[in-house]
Protein backbone atom coordinates (compact mmCIF):
# COMPACT_ATOMS: atom_id res chain seq x y z
CA UNK A 1 0.00 0.00 0.00
CA UNK A 2 1.61 3.97 -0.94
CA UNK A 3 1.95 6.59 1.12
CA UNK A 4 -1.25 8.27 -0.21
CA UNK A 5 -3.38 5.27 -0.18
CA UNK A 6 -2.29 4.80 3.85
CA UNK A 7 -2.76 8.37 4.90
CA UNK A 8 -5.98 7.97 3.57
CA UNK A 9 -7.23 4.61 5.14
CA UNK A 10 -5.92 5.59 8.64
CA UNK A 11 -7.54 8.95 8.30
CA UNK A 12 -10.73 7.02 7.45
CA UNK A 13 -11.09 5.75 10.66
CA UNK A 14 -12.94 7.74 13.75
CA UNK A 15 -12.37 9.58 16.76
CA UNK A 16 -11.97 8.32 19.81
CA UNK A 17 -14.78 9.15 22.59
CA UNK A 18 -14.49 9.80 25.86
CA UNK A 19 -14.37 6.14 27.20
CA UNK A 20 -11.84 3.64 28.96
CA UNK A 21 -11.95 0.35 27.81
CA UNK A 22 -9.86 -1.41 30.69
CA UNK A 23 -12.36 0.25 33.37
CA UNK A 24 -14.49 -2.88 33.75
CA UNK A 25 -11.96 -5.06 33.00
CA UNK A 26 -10.26 -3.27 36.19
CA UNK A 27 -13.61 -3.50 38.35
CA UNK A 28 -14.29 -7.12 37.31
CA UNK A 29 -10.73 -8.29 38.75
CA UNK A 30 -11.26 -5.86 42.11
CA UNK A 31 -14.33 -7.66 42.56
CA UNK A 32 -12.76 -10.68 42.29
CA UNK A 33 -10.17 -10.11 44.38
CA UNK A 34 -12.71 -9.25 47.01
CA UNK A 35 -14.80 -12.34 46.45
CA UNK A 36 -11.90 -14.54 46.87
CA UNK A 37 -10.07 -12.85 50.25
CA UNK A 38 -8.20 -14.80 51.82
CA UNK A 39 -7.81 -17.72 49.74
CA UNK A 40 -5.08 -19.34 46.83
CA UNK A 41 -7.16 -18.33 44.05
CA UNK A 42 -7.22 -14.35 44.79
CA UNK A 43 -3.57 -14.81 43.10
CA UNK A 44 -5.40 -14.86 39.99
CA UNK A 45 -7.03 -11.34 39.80
CA UNK A 46 -3.81 -10.29 41.39
CA UNK A 47 -2.10 -11.31 38.45
CA UNK A 48 -4.69 -9.77 36.19
CA UNK A 49 -3.81 -6.00 38.35
CA UNK A 50 -0.64 -6.69 37.11
CA UNK A 51 -1.09 -7.12 33.44
CA UNK A 52 -3.59 -4.24 33.55
CA UNK A 53 -0.52 -1.89 34.97
CA UNK A 54 0.16 -0.86 31.66
CA UNK A 55 -2.83 -0.28 30.79
CA UNK A 56 -4.58 2.16 33.08
CA UNK A 57 -3.14 5.51 34.66
CA UNK A 58 -0.94 4.95 37.60
CA UNK A 59 -2.36 4.37 40.54
CA UNK A 60 -5.31 2.86 39.48
CA UNK A 61 -4.12 -0.64 40.78
CA UNK A 62 -2.79 0.54 44.09
CA UNK A 63 -6.16 0.34 46.04
CA UNK A 64 -6.78 -3.23 45.10
CA UNK A 65 -3.21 -3.96 45.55
CA UNK A 66 -3.13 -2.92 49.34
CA UNK A 67 -6.53 -4.77 50.38
CA UNK A 68 -4.33 -7.63 48.44
CA UNK A 69 -1.49 -7.28 50.65
CA UNK A 70 -3.05 -6.51 54.24
CA UNK A 71 -4.94 -8.43 56.58
CA UNK A 72 -7.34 -11.30 55.77
CA UNK A 73 -5.91 -12.45 52.87
CA UNK A 74 -3.59 -15.77 52.19
CA UNK A 75 -0.14 -14.93 53.18
CA UNK A 76 1.37 -16.30 49.90
CA UNK A 77 -1.17 -14.24 47.95
CA UNK A 78 -0.63 -11.52 49.83
CA UNK A 79 3.36 -11.14 49.67
CA UNK A 80 2.56 -11.09 46.05
CA UNK A 81 0.54 -8.34 45.90
CA UNK A 82 3.02 -6.64 48.59
CA UNK A 83 5.76 -6.99 46.48
CA UNK A 84 3.85 -5.93 43.28
CA UNK A 85 2.74 -2.94 44.97
CA UNK A 86 6.80 -2.13 46.24
CA UNK A 87 7.84 -1.98 42.56
CA UNK A 88 4.38 0.03 41.66
CA UNK A 89 5.80 2.48 44.56
CA UNK A 90 9.21 2.66 43.42
CA UNK A 91 8.39 3.10 40.25
CA UNK A 92 6.68 6.50 40.62
CA UNK A 93 9.69 7.91 43.29
CA UNK A 94 8.25 6.40 46.22
CA UNK A 95 11.33 4.22 47.52
CA UNK A 96 10.48 4.71 51.65
CA UNK A 97 6.74 2.95 50.75
CA UNK A 98 8.21 0.30 48.59
CA UNK A 99 10.60 -0.02 51.35
CA UNK A 100 8.12 -0.76 53.97
CA UNK A 101 6.03 -3.21 51.66
CA UNK A 102 8.94 -5.37 51.13
CA UNK A 103 10.62 -5.73 54.54
CA UNK A 104 8.10 -7.42 56.07
CA UNK A 105 8.69 -10.39 53.30
CA UNK A 106 12.33 -11.10 54.62
CA UNK A 107 13.86 -11.77 51.90
CA UNK A 108 17.56 -12.27 51.75
CA UNK A 109 19.63 -9.58 50.93
CA UNK A 110 23.24 -10.31 51.68
CA UNK A 111 25.08 -12.48 50.05
CA UNK A 112 28.41 -14.43 48.87
CA UNK A 113 28.69 -15.37 45.10
CA UNK A 114 31.35 -17.36 43.69
CA UNK A 115 31.56 -18.56 39.58
CA UNK A 116 30.87 -18.92 36.97
CA UNK A 117 31.73 -22.96 36.32
CA UNK A 118 30.41 -25.36 33.87
CA UNK A 119 29.27 -25.19 30.56
CA UNK A 120 25.11 -24.60 29.81
CA UNK A 121 22.57 -26.55 31.57
CA UNK A 122 24.65 -29.58 32.12
CA UNK A 123 26.24 -27.81 35.45
CA UNK A 124 23.48 -29.14 37.07
CA UNK A 125 24.85 -32.30 37.32
CA UNK A 126 28.05 -31.14 38.04
CA UNK A 127 29.87 -31.28 41.47
CA UNK A 128 32.30 -27.86 41.45
CA UNK A 129 34.51 -27.38 44.15
CA UNK A 130 32.30 -24.96 46.35
CA UNK A 131 29.97 -27.70 46.57
CA UNK A 132 31.70 -29.67 48.99
CA UNK A 133 32.89 -26.88 51.62
CA UNK A 134 31.66 -27.42 54.71
CA UNK A 135 32.62 -23.80 56.13
CA UNK A 136 31.93 -20.37 55.89
CA UNK A 137 33.19 -18.72 52.09
CA UNK A 138 36.73 -17.53 52.31
CA UNK A 139 37.49 -14.64 50.42
CA UNK A 140 41.45 -15.39 49.76
CA UNK A 141 40.20 -19.04 48.48
CA UNK A 142 39.74 -19.85 44.27
CA UNK A 143 38.51 -22.34 42.30
CA UNK A 144 39.16 -23.30 38.69
CA UNK A 145 36.25 -21.61 37.06
CA UNK A 146 34.57 -21.97 33.54
CA UNK A 147 37.54 -19.02 32.29
CA UNK A 148 39.97 -19.28 35.05
CA UNK A 149 40.36 -19.03 38.46
CA UNK A 150 37.70 -17.31 40.70
CA UNK A 151 36.98 -16.81 44.26
CA UNK A 152 34.29 -15.49 46.66
CA UNK A 153 32.84 -12.23 46.83
CA UNK A 154 30.12 -10.24 48.42
CA UNK A 155 27.29 -9.54 46.50
CA UNK A 156 28.01 -5.53 47.72
CA UNK A 157 25.18 -3.47 45.60
CA UNK A 158 23.79 -6.91 44.13
CA UNK A 159 20.36 -6.91 45.14
CA UNK A 160 17.50 -4.88 43.67
CA UNK A 161 13.78 -5.40 44.29
CA UNK A 162 14.48 -8.25 46.81
CA UNK A 163 16.35 -10.05 44.16
CA UNK A 164 20.21 -10.78 43.87
CA UNK A 165 20.71 -9.95 40.22
CA UNK A 166 23.79 -12.80 39.82
CA UNK A 167 24.14 -11.62 36.27
CA UNK A 168 25.52 -8.06 37.85
CA UNK A 169 28.35 -10.10 39.42
CA UNK A 170 29.55 -13.28 37.15
CA UNK A 171 30.77 -13.04 33.74
CA UNK A 172 30.28 -15.16 31.36
CA UNK A 173 26.25 -14.60 32.70
CA UNK A 174 25.26 -17.29 30.15
CA UNK A 175 25.46 -20.98 30.09
CA UNK A 176 27.19 -21.43 33.27
CA UNK A 177 26.52 -22.44 37.03
CA UNK A 178 27.42 -20.15 40.23
CA UNK A 179 27.41 -21.06 43.94
CA UNK A 180 25.20 -18.25 46.32
CA UNK A 181 26.08 -18.67 50.10
CA UNK A 182 23.86 -16.90 52.78
CA UNK A 183 23.24 -17.29 56.21
CA UNK A 184 20.34 -17.41 58.79
CA UNK A 185 19.57 -17.17 62.50
CA UNK A 186 17.19 -19.61 63.79
CA UNK A 187 15.98 -19.20 67.14
CA UNK A 188 15.37 -23.02 67.94
CA UNK A 189 15.99 -26.50 66.04
CA UNK A 190 13.10 -25.64 63.87
CA UNK A 191 11.31 -27.04 60.15
CA UNK A 192 11.00 -23.96 57.74
CA UNK A 193 9.93 -23.08 54.64
CA UNK A 194 12.79 -21.95 51.70
CA UNK A 195 10.99 -20.41 49.20
CA UNK A 196 12.99 -19.29 45.91
CA UNK A 197 12.81 -17.91 42.51
CA UNK A 198 15.70 -18.79 39.96
CA UNK A 199 15.88 -19.06 35.91
CA UNK A 200 17.63 -21.97 35.58
CA UNK A 201 18.22 -25.75 37.26
CA UNK A 202 18.80 -25.14 40.99
CA UNK A 203 19.50 -27.47 44.06
CA UNK A 204 19.48 -25.64 47.70
CA UNK A 205 22.05 -26.84 50.31
CA UNK A 206 20.87 -25.85 54.37
CA UNK A 207 23.18 -27.21 57.03
CA UNK A 208 24.92 -29.44 54.91
CA UNK A 209 21.57 -31.35 53.85
CA UNK A 210 20.13 -31.07 50.11
CA UNK A 211 16.52 -29.68 50.73
CA UNK A 212 15.63 -28.68 46.96
CA UNK A 213 16.84 -29.70 43.75
CA UNK A 214 15.11 -28.92 40.48
CA UNK A 215 15.76 -28.81 36.50
CA UNK A 216 14.12 -26.17 34.64
CA UNK A 217 14.44 -23.43 32.74
CA UNK A 218 12.19 -20.43 33.11
CA UNK A 219 11.88 -16.38 33.73
CA UNK A 220 13.16 -15.99 37.75
CA UNK A 221 10.18 -14.21 39.89
CA UNK A 222 9.61 -14.47 43.58
CA UNK A 223 8.45 -17.17 45.25
CA UNK A 224 8.17 -19.62 42.28
CA UNK A 225 8.92 -23.30 44.57
CA UNK A 226 9.25 -24.28 47.81
CA UNK A 227 10.76 -27.05 49.78
CA UNK A 228 10.91 -27.86 53.50
CA UNK A 229 14.39 -27.46 55.64
CA UNK A 230 15.27 -28.10 58.77
CA UNK A 231 17.38 -25.30 60.90
CA UNK A 232 19.34 -26.42 63.92
CA UNK A 233 19.22 -23.01 66.22
CA UNK A 234 21.80 -20.52 65.51
CA UNK A 235 23.60 -19.86 62.40
CA UNK A 236 22.51 -21.98 59.30
CA UNK A 237 24.57 -21.89 56.23
CA UNK A 238 22.66 -21.59 53.44
CA UNK A 239 23.86 -22.63 49.87
CA UNK A 240 22.75 -22.12 46.46
CA UNK A 241 23.82 -24.25 42.93
CA UNK A 242 22.05 -21.69 40.17
CA UNK A 243 22.53 -22.40 36.65
CA UNK A 244 21.54 -20.12 33.89
CA UNK A 245 21.27 -20.99 29.88
CA UNK A 246 19.71 -17.08 29.01
CA UNK A 247 17.71 -14.30 30.30
CA UNK A 248 18.01 -12.46 33.61
CA UNK A 249 19.83 -14.40 36.22
CA UNK A 250 18.38 -13.60 39.50
CA UNK A 251 17.74 -15.15 42.81
CA UNK A 252 14.73 -14.36 45.52
CA UNK A 253 15.22 -16.01 48.56
CA UNK A 254 13.20 -16.12 51.91
CA UNK A 255 11.92 -18.51 54.50
CA UNK A 256 8.35 -18.84 56.00
CA UNK A 257 6.46 -21.23 57.86
CA UNK A 258 4.74 -24.13 56.22
CA UNK A 259 1.92 -21.46 55.58
CA UNK A 260 3.99 -18.82 54.32
CA UNK A 261 3.99 -16.63 56.84
CA UNK A 262 7.70 -14.82 56.58
CA UNK A 263 10.07 -15.66 59.33
CA UNK A 264 12.81 -13.19 60.11
CA UNK A 265 16.56 -15.28 60.33
CA UNK A 266 18.34 -12.14 59.51
CA UNK A 267 19.31 -10.70 56.64
CA UNK A 268 21.65 -13.53 55.21
CA UNK A 269 25.08 -11.82 56.70
CA UNK A 270 27.03 -13.96 59.09
CA UNK A 271 28.20 -11.52 61.55
CA UNK A 272 31.80 -11.59 62.33
CA UNK A 273 32.52 -14.30 65.09
CA UNK A 274 29.77 -15.96 64.97
CA UNK A 275 29.91 -19.71 64.84
CA UNK A 276 27.82 -21.14 62.28
CA UNK A 277 26.22 -24.64 63.55
CA UNK A 278 27.22 -28.46 62.49
CA UNK A 279 25.71 -30.11 59.84
CA UNK A 280 22.68 -31.61 60.37
CA UNK A 281 22.26 -35.22 61.31
CA UNK A 282 21.43 -37.35 58.31
CA UNK A 283 19.15 -39.01 60.05
CA UNK A 284 17.55 -36.12 60.98
CA UNK A 285 17.45 -34.33 57.81
CA UNK A 286 15.56 -37.50 56.19
CA UNK A 287 13.00 -37.70 58.95
CA UNK A 288 9.13 -36.88 57.75
CA UNK A 289 8.88 -32.99 57.84
CA UNK A 290 5.40 -30.99 57.25
CA UNK A 291 4.52 -30.27 53.80
CA UNK A 292 5.35 -27.25 52.54
CA UNK A 293 2.93 -25.74 49.35
CA UNK A 294 3.18 -23.32 47.13
CA UNK A 295 0.05 -21.09 44.93
CA UNK A 296 0.69 -22.88 42.23
CA UNK A 297 -0.05 -26.39 43.63
CA UNK A 298 -2.80 -25.39 45.57
CA UNK A 299 -4.68 -24.36 42.48
CA UNK A 300 -3.49 -27.35 40.51
CA UNK A 301 -5.32 -29.76 43.74
CA UNK A 302 -8.59 -26.70 43.04
CA UNK A 303 -8.72 -27.33 39.34
CA UNK A 304 -7.83 -31.06 39.16
CA UNK A 305 -11.01 -31.46 42.09
CA UNK A 306 -13.28 -29.48 40.10
CA UNK A 307 -16.14 -29.86 37.67
CA UNK A 308 -17.97 -28.56 34.89
CA UNK A 309 -18.13 -24.37 34.92
CA UNK A 310 -16.18 -24.88 38.22
CA UNK A 311 -13.69 -26.28 36.55
CA UNK A 312 -13.59 -23.78 33.69
CA UNK A 313 -12.86 -21.16 36.25
CA UNK A 314 -10.04 -22.91 38.42
CA UNK A 315 -8.18 -24.30 35.30
CA UNK A 316 -7.90 -20.72 34.21
CA UNK A 317 -6.81 -19.23 37.55
CA UNK A 318 -4.16 -21.95 37.25
CA UNK A 319 -3.18 -20.37 34.21
CA UNK A 320 -3.22 -16.77 34.82
CA UNK A 321 -0.74 -17.57 38.30
CA UNK A 322 1.55 -19.88 36.07
CA UNK A 323 1.75 -17.14 33.60
CA UNK A 324 2.35 -14.69 36.25
CA UNK A 325 4.86 -16.28 38.24
CA UNK A 326 5.91 -18.56 35.29
CA UNK A 327 7.44 -21.38 37.84
CA UNK A 328 7.25 -24.54 35.57
CA UNK A 329 10.09 -25.27 32.56
CA UNK A 330 9.35 -22.70 29.70
CA UNK A 331 9.06 -25.39 26.92
CA UNK A 332 6.59 -27.46 29.16
CA UNK A 333 3.89 -24.81 28.36
CA UNK A 334 2.43 -25.37 31.63
CA UNK A 335 0.50 -22.11 31.72
CA UNK A 336 -0.84 -22.70 28.19
CA UNK A 337 -1.89 -26.59 29.10
CA UNK A 338 -4.06 -25.01 32.00
CA UNK A 339 -5.80 -22.63 29.90
CA UNK A 340 -6.89 -25.32 27.33
CA UNK A 341 -7.66 -27.28 29.93
CA UNK A 342 -9.91 -24.17 31.44
CA UNK A 343 -11.45 -24.10 27.09
CA UNK A 344 -11.66 -27.75 27.04
CA UNK A 345 -14.37 -27.22 30.29
CA UNK A 346 -15.78 -24.26 29.14
CA UNK A 347 -14.60 -21.76 26.04
CA UNK A 348 -14.34 -18.41 27.15
CA UNK A 349 -13.02 -15.12 25.87
CA UNK A 350 -10.76 -14.76 28.88
CA UNK A 351 -9.11 -18.02 28.42
CA UNK A 352 -8.91 -17.59 24.67
CA UNK A 353 -6.99 -14.12 25.26
CA UNK A 354 -5.11 -15.38 28.23
CA UNK A 355 -4.21 -18.34 25.23
CA UNK A 356 -2.88 -15.32 23.51
CA UNK A 357 -1.08 -13.79 25.92
CA UNK A 358 1.17 -17.39 26.34
CA UNK A 359 0.94 -18.21 22.47
CA UNK A 360 4.34 -19.40 21.01
CA UNK A 361 3.91 -17.58 17.84
CA UNK A 362 2.24 -14.68 16.30
CA UNK A 363 -0.22 -18.10 14.50
CA UNK A 364 -1.06 -19.44 18.08
CA UNK A 365 -1.96 -15.94 18.87
CA UNK A 366 -4.03 -15.11 16.17
CA UNK A 367 -6.14 -18.41 16.06
CA UNK A 368 -6.89 -17.63 20.08
CA UNK A 369 -8.00 -14.01 19.15
CA UNK A 370 -9.90 -15.54 16.19
CA UNK A 371 -11.66 -18.07 18.68
CA UNK A 372 -12.30 -15.49 21.34
CA UNK A 373 -13.90 -12.66 18.69
CA UNK A 374 -16.25 -15.85 17.97
CA UNK A 375 -17.78 -15.69 21.49
CA UNK A 376 -18.67 -12.53 21.31
CA UNK A 377 -21.12 -12.07 18.84
CA UNK A 378 -21.81 -8.29 16.77
CA UNK A 379 -24.52 -6.34 18.10
CA UNK A 380 -24.19 -7.48 21.92
CA UNK A 381 -24.14 -3.96 23.06
CA UNK A 382 -22.87 -5.14 26.78
CA UNK A 383 -19.58 -6.31 24.62
CA UNK A 384 -18.88 -3.79 22.14
CA UNK A 385 -15.95 -2.90 24.15
CA UNK A 386 -14.69 -6.22 24.22
CA UNK A 387 -15.07 -6.68 20.84
CA UNK A 388 -13.22 -3.43 19.87
CA UNK A 389 -10.01 -4.97 22.04
CA UNK A 390 -10.38 -8.45 20.38
CA UNK A 391 -10.00 -6.72 17.26
CA UNK A 392 -7.29 -4.30 17.96
CA UNK A 393 -5.38 -6.91 18.98
CA UNK A 394 -5.74 -8.91 16.00
CA UNK A 395 -4.71 -5.71 14.19
CA UNK A 396 -1.64 -5.88 16.28
CA UNK A 397 -1.19 -9.69 15.17
CA UNK A 398 -1.76 -8.31 11.47
CA UNK A 399 1.21 -5.64 11.52
CA UNK A 400 3.56 -8.05 13.80
CA UNK A 401 3.24 -10.57 10.48
CA UNK A 402 3.35 -7.13 7.99
CA UNK A 403 -0.20 -7.63 6.61
CA UNK A 404 -0.31 -4.31 6.96
CA UNK A 405 -3.93 -3.99 4.99
CA UNK A 406 -5.54 -6.39 7.15
CA UNK A 407 -4.25 -4.46 10.21
CA UNK A 408 -5.73 -1.39 9.14
CA UNK A 409 -9.33 -2.79 8.99
CA UNK A 410 -9.11 -4.33 11.73
CA UNK A 411 -8.10 -1.04 13.92
CA UNK A 412 -10.86 0.71 12.05
CA UNK A 413 -13.28 -1.95 12.73
CA UNK A 414 -12.58 -2.12 16.55
CA UNK A 415 -12.98 2.04 16.27
CA UNK A 416 -16.62 1.25 14.51
CA UNK A 417 -17.52 -1.30 17.14
CA UNK A 418 -16.33 1.12 20.34
CA UNK A 419 -15.06 4.76 19.38
CA UNK A 420 -13.15 4.59 22.59
CA UNK A 421 -11.27 1.76 22.21
CA UNK A 422 -7.59 3.55 22.33
CA UNK A 423 -5.52 0.49 21.77
CA UNK A 424 -6.86 0.67 18.10
CA UNK A 425 -6.09 4.99 18.31
CA UNK A 426 -2.79 4.78 19.35
CA UNK A 427 -2.24 1.71 16.64
CA UNK A 428 -3.28 4.04 13.76
CA UNK A 429 -1.44 7.02 14.98
CA UNK A 430 2.26 4.83 14.48
CA UNK A 431 1.18 3.62 11.33
CA UNK A 432 0.51 7.35 10.32
CA UNK A 433 4.04 8.08 11.61
CA UNK A 434 5.54 5.67 9.90
CA UNK A 435 3.41 7.57 6.90
CA UNK A 436 5.33 10.88 7.29
CA UNK A 437 2.50 12.48 9.13
CA UNK A 438 3.84 12.46 12.79
CA UNK A 439 1.70 15.78 13.23
CA UNK A 440 -1.74 13.97 12.46
CA UNK A 441 -0.42 11.18 14.83
CA UNK A 442 0.17 13.77 17.71
CA UNK A 443 -3.17 15.07 17.40
CA UNK A 444 -4.44 11.88 17.51
CA UNK A 445 -3.16 11.19 20.38
CA UNK A 446 -3.64 14.23 22.12
CA UNK A 447 -7.50 14.04 21.59
CA UNK A 448 -7.91 10.80 23.68
CA UNK A 449 -9.44 11.63 27.30
CA UNK A 450 -6.91 12.39 29.64
CA UNK A 451 -7.26 10.05 31.88
CA UNK A 452 -6.26 7.82 28.76
CA UNK A 453 -3.34 10.40 28.36
CA UNK A 454 -1.71 9.29 31.32
CA UNK A 455 -1.64 5.72 30.78
CA UNK A 456 1.93 4.67 30.74
CA UNK A 457 1.95 2.68 26.95
CA UNK A 458 0.60 6.19 25.90
CA UNK A 459 3.23 8.44 27.21
CA UNK A 460 5.29 6.82 25.71
CA UNK A 461 4.03 6.53 22.71
CA UNK A 462 2.88 10.65 22.68
CA UNK A 463 6.76 11.03 23.79
CA UNK A 464 8.15 9.62 20.75
CA UNK A 465 5.51 11.03 17.84
CA UNK A 466 6.46 14.59 19.54
CA UNK A 467 10.09 13.56 19.48
CA UNK A 468 9.95 12.71 15.90
CA UNK A 469 7.43 16.04 15.00
CA UNK A 470 10.27 17.84 16.41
Amino acid sequence: MGVAALALAISAAPAAAATDPFAAELAAATAALDARQGKPEAIAPVAKLAWLEENLPPGATEAALRRAAGEGSHPLVAAQAALLLAHRLEERGDDAGGRALREPLHLLSKFWVVGPFGDGRGGHSEVFPPETDADAPAAGRTYKGKLGPVAWRRAENGVRDGALLVDALVRPDAQATAYVAAFVNSPRDQVVAIRLGSPGPTKVWIGGALVYTRDAVRTPAFDQDAAPARLRKGWNRVLVKTTNTDGAWWLHVRFTDAAGHALDLGDGALPDGAQVAPPIDAAKAKAKTPVVTTLEALLLARAQAARGDDAAEAWLDLGRSRAFAGAGDRDAREAAAAVESSIAARPSVAAYRLLAAVARDDDERRRAFEDALALSPAGDEARLGERALLLARLGEVARSQHRDAVALTRWREALAEDPGCWPASLALAEEEQAAGMPLVAAARVEALPASVRAVPRVVRALAGLLDVAG
